[in-house]
């Protein structure tokens, strides 16, 4: 048995809205590589979050929250609102699949079905689809609801990337020596010099640590010769 935090096995349930949405789109990436191909809604809403245009399949993402209490009304409308979408955009999505067509379009849920006559419904608006006599719908046009399981092996690929990566913490204090030298009159002199002619107080900081060293680096040269 599998175990994520305090969920056993349903990773998903950590996924709703625009998250549910993002994960897809990184689990769909992982699932067919350079053949997927995000749709964001920036100049438009196509009805469409992505593409994998070798197939011909559509992928819309529906992030249900948890407490919602109708959720079979709620993927209903989801369907129905979307699928309009393909035949109010037709022109825009037509530009994206070029010679393409769609052969199915998927609900990605972020939970199981909860009713069965989903399925039913889905049916009825394929039916509908194809008789809008769209030229970006496949002549065997599908619609299809998924489960996360859908996305489950991705999924796993990803989290153990994830956590397989290193995180190495970097102290970034200064050293102590350093730190004395802060302290000290003739570089607070000539800190303030160069704080005159920058506003960053880092660069002025660096600025007067190398005039120091290299002052002193010249006068030992100096006494050696």
């Amino acid at each position: 048995m599998l175990i994520w935090g305090s969920k056993v096995g349903l990773w998903y349930l950590d996924y709703h809205g625009d998250a549910w949405e993002s994960i897809c789109n990184v689990l769909l990436g992982t699932k067919y590589g350079a053949d997927y191909q995000p749709i964001g809604d920036k100049g438009g809403d196509l009805g469409l979050d992505g593409l994998n245009l070798r197939v011909g399949t559509a992928y819309q993402a529906y992030g249900q929250e948890l407490d919602n209490k109708d959720p079979v009304s709620g993927v209903r409308k989801k369907i129905g609102t979307d699928l309009k979408k393909l035949q109010l955009n037709e022109g825009g999505i037509a530009a994206i699949l070029g010679d393409k067509k769609i052969r199915n379009w998927a609900l990605l849920l972020n939970k199981e079905i909860p009713h069965n006559d989903l399925h039913r419904y889905a049916k009825q608006k394929e039916t509908e689809v194809k008789s809008w006599g769209l030229s970006i719908i496949d002549s065997d046009f599908q619609v299809s609801i998924q489960t996360p399981s859908f996305l489950e092996t991705e999924w796993l690929e990803y989290r153990k990337r994830r956590d397989d990566k290193v995180e190495i913490h970097v102290d970034d204090q200064p050293v102590p020596a350093l730190v004395v030298l802060r302290q000290n009159q003739n570089f607070k002199a000539v800190y303030d010099k160069f704080r005159i002619i920058t506003d960053s107080d880092e660069e002025a900081e660096q600025l007067a640590y190398a005039e120091l060293r290299n002052f002193i680096e010249n006068s030992i040269q100096l006494s050696e010769m």
